[in-house]
């Protein structure tokens, strides 16, 4: 049964990570996509096309952290999980 428990705390404690570096990793588009707003000074079609391309990656990213808290949460709380 131990066993079991710790498994499952180390579960938690990866999708924990993911999460938080899917976090990360997002806001770092986000940077990369102000700066490049910033930088365009010149609203030509490929600056648009990157733009564009970094805010879907967002917010796909986005999307999955948003998945990873409500599952670690729904653990977190004894919610069980169904697919």
């Amino acid at each position: 049964m131990q066993d079991m428990r710790d498994c499952y705390d180390s579960l938690l404690s990866a999708a924990a990570a993911a999460a938080n570096s899917a976090f990360e990793f997002s806001e770092s588009l986000q940077e990369m996509g102000d700066c490049l707003g910033k930088t365009a000074v010149n609203d030509d079609e490929e600056s648009g096309k990157v733009l564009s391309m970094l805010g879907k990656v967002q917010f796909g990213l986005q999307k999955l952290v948003d998945g990873y808290v409500s599952l670690s949460s729904s653990l977190r709380s004894g919610g069980g999980v169904t697919i």
